[in-house]
């Protein structure tokens, strides 16, 4: 389970559009690309909640977020998993 935060849409539409020549290149025939309405931003990842905490488990997220206010990043760098090479993930980064 992964805890994320949604970009903005202003925000997506920008990535979108750097991605769109990048999906049009020959070389990524194959590639599978995720739609722009999945893209996320991974706040944390939880490895092991069982089924039977789930409820409490997102009840207590929701209490937590109602806590915090909205905050600002910026796009900054990016990369691959497992490499460049053989990506099977893009990603970008954010900082501040």
């Amino acid at each position: 389970m992964f805890v994320t935060a949604l970009p903005p849409e202003d925000v997506v539409e920008d990535l979108d559009a750097f991605w769109e020549p990048r999906r049009a290149d020959p070389s990524a025939r194959g590639v599978r690309w995720t739609r722009p309405e999945q893209w996320h931003l991974t706040l944390a990842f939880c490895a092991a909640v069982p089924d039977r905490a789930l409820d409490g488990f997102i009840e207590g997220l929701a209490a937590a977020a109602a806590r915090r206010r909205a905050f600002a990043l910026r796009v900054a760098g990016g990369g691959a998993f497992p490499d460049a090479v053989a990506a099977k993930v893009l990603w970008a980064g954010v900082a501040d």
